[in-house]
């Protein structure tokens, strides 16, 4: 590359020294030209375009025009030296030098590494710099002259067999990345791709230098986000959630509830009530503490949190002594018993956990436990316990669920994407069972992990896979027959009530004057009309099930068309509340009291336990409804 720079005419545009200290960063600085950046002085954070590296002491960094330069001095200061030029090949073509420039452009290219003589390149940069603020034509000569040396040492370092790249540091890159596309969809496996790591391999980074895992960064991002958009602003919590990229109102209710204890609508109101109480001036008073909000991972590890950590402590420190005196115990024993066995004798409960089974998956033959013990489950919890197994850790539970008071001493490792491979690891399982394909890589290297394909099984096939996966294949054959006989049930109960005679609609939220209907693919919706043969009014039959659709969303305008005679609407905190509403008030249905709420966790899950209680729960509703509008 060093012909490039013999044949292309070079100008010098600008040489500049500036203090970077740890109060003011150079910040999304974008190159009008080539730039050759020199550093020397303490630790440093260096960002080019979307790539962080760690500076120590002394550093040479190259890029070309357009690019986007930071610079966070981590001790107190540094001093960057900048050489901003502009190369051209000459106007004469030359056949090698523009096939040279198609392989690699020198004066664009970025590269960063540690010199191998700082000190003679700090002095050449020094000499540039103040030659150039001479500003007469010799001695800015004199200054293009030292900017070749430069060059020169620089190319020479290059082709040193020691040299000492700097790699880009992918947690720094990272964090960056994120802060600034938080609010759109995030891939974490495309950045590991960008530093030629793992997703699992950059969470850990990620984890131990910041103290959390990515997913729970950008959630963090994203509440906060959501806080400042609900403190200042009129916009609905829908507009909010998809503002900081949570894509339905649900998730940020989710959320609020699990970091601040509260829903949305209620941290909106409790915050600017409390603003106002202390507003003295409203013509000079911000709508709130410009310090920002608490932060909220802070707020996690305080209070409660710390006090579990010392109690945790303590349980380890009492496990410990149990632990010694059972051995100094049976040390001191000379008579062998049951109880005290030869250290290499199995048991024949141990040895039958280590035996092993071959099962045929989507994603080809795994080997199983025989008999497994320690379960991990996503989402399914409410299989793995209506064929008799209780988990050792699952995702999250939400109020309402079926399963909930089975799951109640029970690990959750929280929402699936958030997710840890330590966490899980710390519960020892020896067979996991995932929904998605994106966690497969990520849990395998742990325990065995089958993927369950959620939307290519029929209930019946995913319970005969789940009896062969876990041997429980008696029992799965019993959940299977529990369930047909509810259906069976709960269709000639409704059938006697001459529910034959009347429609009935799903419906879920309410909020900013638009309505979900559902079809009958999920939920409510499905246990209405794919379990129960439930009528459906003439719209939704249509526009909704003739077209297999699994939810709608519908101005209230139209709502009318989509009401039956009676309304199932799946419930949460925080939902809107619909009793002073015109249009909802007007409907046949809501002026009948036949509107029958089903809590949004028992709605959420589609395992055969949550089924069974959906059928019933349903089934016993409407007939109750039935039963209290006739009297």
């Amino acid at each position: 590359m060093a012909r490039l720079w013999v044949q292309s005419r070079i100008t010098l545009m600008d040489v500049r020294c500036r203090c970077i200290d740890s109060k003011t960063p150079l910040l999304n600085y974008r190159m009008p030209t080539s730039i050759q950046v020199f550093i020397s002085g303490g630790k440093a954070n260096l960002q080019l375009n979307h790539t962080v590296y760690a500076v120590d002491r002394f550093a040479v960094f190259h890029g070309g025009k357009g690019t986007k330069l930071s610079l966070w001095a981590l001790d107190d200061s540094v001093d960057m030296f900048m050489v901003l030029y502009k190369a051209e090949l000459p106007a004469k073509r030359n056949e090698e030098a523009h096939g040279l420039m198609e392989q690699l452009n020198p004066f664009e290219q970025q590269f960063a590494y540690v010199p191998g003589n700082p000190l003679l390149l700090k002095s050449l940069f020094q000499q540039m710099l103040e030659h150039w603020l001479l500003v007469s034509p010799l001695e800015q000569l004199h200054a293009k002259t030292l900017l070749y040396q430069t060059v020169g040492e620089v190319y020479h370092d290059l082709r040193t067999d020691g040299l000492e790249l700097l790699q880009p540091d992918p947690v720094s890159s990272t964090k960056r990345y994120l802060d600034e596309h938080y609010m759109n969809p995030v891939l974490f496996e495309a950045i590991a791709d960008m530093f030629a790591i793992s997703r699992g391999q950059l969470t850990r980074l990620f984890k131990r230098r910041l103290g959390m895992s990515l997913q729970e960064y950008v959630t963090v991002k994203r509440l906060k986000a959501a806080s400042d958009g609900l403190l200042n602003s009129n916009a609905t919590i829908k507009e909010v959630a998809m503002s900081c990229g949570m894509v339905e109102e649900l998730n940020l209710i989710r959320l609020f509830k699990k970091y601040y204890r509260m829903t949305p609508s209620e941290y909106r109101n409790k915050k600017i009530t409390s603003m106002h109480d202390c507003d003295i001036d409203n013509h000079s008073q911000h709508l709130y503490n410009e310090k920002g909000l608490d932060d909220i991972v802070k707020f996690q590890r305080d209070g409660d949190y710390s006090m579990l950590q010392e109690m945790k402590s303590k349980e380890l420190i009492v496990a410990a002594m149990m632990c010694l005196m059972m051995l100094l115990s049976a040390c001191s024993s000379s008579t062998p018993t049951e109880q005290n066995k030869p250290a290499n004798v199995e048991t024949t409960e141990n040895a039958a956990n280590k035996e092993t089974r071959t099962i045929s998956t989507v994603r080809g033959d795994i080997e199983v436990p025989a008999d497994p013990q320690r379960v991990v489950v996503q989402y399914l919890m409410g299989d793995v316990v209506a064929l008799g197994i209780k988990p050792v850790g699952i995702s999250d539970v939400y109020d309402g669920a079926a399963f909930a008071e089975q799951m109640a001493d029970i690990t959750i490792l929280e929402w699936m994407p958030d997710w840890d491979g330590e966490d899980v690891m710390k519960l020892q399982p020896d067979l996991i069972i995932v929904i998605g394909e994106d966690y497969v890589e990520k849990l395998s290297k742990i325990a065995p992990t089958v993927l369950v394909p959620l939307i290519d099984l029929t209930q019946d096939e995913r319970i005969t896979f789940m009896g062969e996966l876990l041997n429980k294949q008696e029992a799965a054959a019993a959940a299977i027959e529990e369930y047909n006989a509810a259906v069976e049930t709960a269709k000639s109960n409704l059938q006697q009530a001459g529910f034959d005679n009347y429609t009935v609609s799903v419906f879920e939220g309410g909020a900013d004057a638009t309505m979900t209907v559902l079809g009958g693919k999920f939920g409510a919706g499905s246990v209405a009309y794919a379990s129960l043969g439930l009528r459906a009014p003439e719209t939704v039959q249509t526009a909704i099930l003739d077209q297999g659709i699994s939810k709608q969303a519908l101005s209230f305008e139209v709502l009318a068309d989509y009401s039956g005679d009676f309304i199932i609407r799946n419930s949460y905190e925080g939902m809107a509340d619909l009793s002073n509403d015109t249009i909802w008030n007007s409907l046949e249905a809501v002026q009948n009291n036949r509107v029958v709420e089903i809590k949004f966790g028992l709605n959420f899950y589609t395992d055969i336990y949550s089924s069974i209680a959906q059928i019933n729960t349903v089934s016993s509703e409407l007939l109750k409804r039935l039963e209290e509008t006739k009297n």
